[in-house]
């Protein structure tokens, strides 16, 4: 009787231990698919990144360009269209001079030829202070618009600087994190025994020094971050390692 007792609990523990040793293995495997399917992701996410940066690229080629031509319509107005303005303006007041010291800054003369002459000069005169002072709304509503452009083309660019930081931030954390899921799936799945003799194999296909850093990998539990985990990762994955759900051999 104590003989099928003793007979009995060992079998239980026997049940107990394979069932712990399959729970864990299924936690170890949904891990693994987790990892997976997050490493899946991230090209997809850093392709978004990517995409952003290139426009983030245009973009700044345009506030670039932008730039050059307000500064080319600056350098017209400066050194062009402003002294030309100013060299009608100084005209028209020597014409106006002039038409005064014909007499004409009277309000009324009875010399009939004087007051021809005099209308006829204001009647020109008027017409061209209102062309000079159309010139001067145009170029100042050009430099209120060069002003107002330049502060938009800031605006944009430092929004896109800080765009770009963000996504290289973004990217670094990416990077990084693939590194950490690729160490993870290759540590988990080296506990499985058809994985580790397919990874050891696959190990061999490597240079001298780098093989040697696979096998530690493989056979000794090193950190596979020590090592390029990247080559390891998509080595092991190519030969197959990773598509096992055989149980994991004893430690």
């Amino acid at each position: 009787m104590k003989f099928l007792l003793a007979i009995t609990l060992m079998f239980a523990a026997v049940l107990t231990a394979n069932a712990q040793a399959e729970e864990e293995r299924s936690e170890a495997e949904v891990e693994v698919q987790k990892a997976m399917t997050e490493l899946r992701q991230i090209p997809s996410d850093i392709k978004l990144l990517d995409e952003s940066n290139k426009k983030l690229a245009i973009s700044n080629q345009v506030q670039n360009e932008t730039t050059k031509m307000l500064n080319r319509q600056e350098q017209k107005i400066k050194n062009e269209d402003a002294p030309s303005l100013m060299g009608k303006v100084n005209e028209f007041d020597e014409k106006v001079q002039k038409i005064l010291s014909r007499g004409c800054g009277a309000n009324f003369t009875p010399d009939r030829e004087l007051a021809e002459y005099c209308n006829a000069a204001n009647d020109e005169a008027r017409k061209e202070r209102t062309s000079i002072e159309a010139t001067q709304t145009d170029l100042r509503n050009r430099m209120q618009m060069i002003i107002q452009t330049r502060t938009a083309v800031s605006e944009t660019t430092l929004k896109n600087f800080e765009q770009q930081g963000k996504n290289d931030a973004a990217l670094n954390n990416l990077q990084a994190r693939k590194l950490t899921l690729y160490s993870q799936v290759i540590t988990r799945r080296m506990r499985l025994a058809k994985s580790n003799a397919i990874a050891s194999q696959a190990c061999k296909s490597l240079p001298l020094e780098k093989a040697s850093c696979c096998l530690q990998v493989v056979s000794d539990g090193r950190n596979p971050a020590q090592c390029d985990v990247e080559l390891l990762f998509k080595l092991f994955e190519n030969a197959g390692a990773f598509s096992t759900t055989e149980v994991r051999q004893a430690n």
